[in-house]
């Protein structure tokens, strides 16, 4: 199996050459005919082509740091085209041109539990691409076979594209690494961001996204890689710059002011407390306790700020207006999704509530997929969450108690956990940036399963926080 430096060689195959110049030649056709803002991203489109060729997981980390971002545009007909559409489509073009003629990620196979995910994925898109084209309340929406084909994509296929790209492209544990690393960096950039507005303008944080409680979906994905590496780095230099960019988060998380966000991270700490040493918990509680006592004394008032008041109220869940709320709203999609419990309406939202002014969304990713796909979509997304989990527990249970690899399995186990628990309150998990996030994050963990001895190998070390 060729790894990525081999594929990142100079000079190029012949094979690679012939590609890169056909899609020079399209682009600069295309250039002299579009408009310029057209023309700017064919030229970028180009440029990741060309750079992906002289090394093949640098268009891979571009789709990781766009994943927080929805950037559309119109293009021609087509409406909602994302930047993201133009890496995958570089990826998939070069992947059919490249990777599979070379016969490289043959292994892929070989774990049950790497295949149990392929399979799982290609009956996600199938299921998901019938039920929404034959889903009623897309009825007025689906014409022709090309716009049908377009439509498929942009609420299906899109989700899923990153999965296979990434998982052909990776070449093990450094690898993926390298992508956990670009996106905890995102990630704090982007909370960065919104601590800096969110202050500016003394609103709740939202960052690139559109409501607070999708920015909060966002980042409890992304926090327990944090945590993991946190306790299993082998280094001073990676643990402190793991901790930082935890705080960061965890500091844009408390000011979205999402109750749901914050059980989810708190829950995402349960697998660290299972799988890493009692020393090592005992020595962060205790370091927490004194820093949360130093915060107390400097800041005494602290315990009456509306975010941390409204944090407190998580004390007597049962008298959390918002949580009967949800209560009610889960009631109305129950009923709902009994009408077409099997193909669902092909929408997540509900426009029966609309009509009675309340929220069409359920607050809950598992009803939300019921009532988009049925409940044989839920119970997809159940058996894809227990497999990959599976295959974490299993790799971390693989590695021992000072191996670096467990931050990786610890970070995947707390992904899922915090998914899990905030998928019972928000259904943000279905926006196309947690989707993205989501199934690249999956494709990681497979490609570092499929290579457990290019984990073990000696080699140059990721940057960042992967060192230690």
């Amino acid at each position: 199996m060729r790894s990525a430096v081999d594929l990142a060689r100079l000079p190029l195959s012949g094979r690679e050459a012939a590609v890169l110049v056909a899609c020079a030649a399209g682009a600069a056709w295309l250039v002299t005919t579009a408009e310029p803002a057209m023309s700017l991203a064919i030229c970028a489109g180009t440029l990741v082509l060309g750079i992906w060729a002289l090394q093949p997981e640098a268009a891979v980390l571009v789709l990781a740091a766009l994943s927080p971002f929805a950037l559309k545009f119109d293009v021609g007909p087509l409406k909602d085209v994302r930047a993201q559409d133009g890496v995958v489509a570089a990826l998939i073009i070069l992947c059919i041109a490249v990777v599979i003629p070379g016969g490289r990620r043959a292994d892929l196979l070989r774990d049950p539990a790497i295949r149990a995910l392929i399979i799982l994925w290609v009956i996600v898109g199938i299921w998901g691409t019938v039920t929404y084209l034959a889903g009623p309340a897309n009825r007025w929406l689906v014409k022709d076979p090309i716009r049908n084909v377009w439509y498929a994509y942009r609420q299906v296929w899109r989700d899923l594209a990153p999965f296979p790209l990434v998982l052909l492209l990776l070449s093990g544990r450094r690898s993926a690494d390298r992508v956990v690393n670009v996106l905890i960096g995102v990630g704090v950039a982007v909370s960065l961001y919104a601590i800096i507005d969110a202050m500016r303008t003394g609103e709740e944080a939202i960052g690139p996204f559109g409501t607070k409680n999708e920015f909060a979906g966002f980042l409890v994905l992304l926090l327990p890689f944090a945590s993991a590496r946190l306790f299993c780095a082998g280094s001073w230099r990676t643990r402190l710059l793991s901790g930082g960019a935890l705080l960061i988060m965890a500091r844009a998380l408390m000011l979205t002011s999402s109750r749901g966000g914050y059980v989810a991270f708190l829950a995402s700490f349960l697998p660290i407390a299972f799988l890493v040493p009692r020393r090592r918990i005992a020595t962060a509680g205790a370091a927490a306790l004194i820093a949360l006592a130093f915060v107390l004394v400097v800041k005494t008032d602290l315990l009456e700020k509306p975010r941390v008041r409204r944090l407190l109220t998580l004390t007597a869940p049962s008298e959390v207006a918002n949580l009967q709320w949800r209560q009610e709203q889960w009631g109305f999609f129950f009923d709902r999704i009994g009408e077409r419990p099997v193909l669902g309406t092909g929408s997540d939202i509900d426009q029966s509530l609309l009509e009675m002014d309340r929220l069409g969304t359920a607050h809950n990713v598992f009803l939300a997929l019921a009532l988009k796909s049925g409940w044989p979509m839920a119970g997809l997304w159940v058996i894809l969450f227990g497999v990959l989990g599976v295959l974490a527990a299993r790799r971390s249970l693989e590695t021992g108690p000072g191996d670096e690899a467990r931050g990786l399995w610890l970070g995947i186990l707390g992904c899922l956990t915090a998914a899990a628990v905030h998928g019972m309150v928000e259904a943000s998990l279905l926006l196309p940036q947690s989707q993205h996030l989501f199934w690249i994050l999956a494709a990681a963990a497979a490609a570092a399963a499929a290579a457990p001895s290019m984990s073990a190998s000696p080699g140059p070390t990721a940057g960042g926080l992967a060192r230690g």
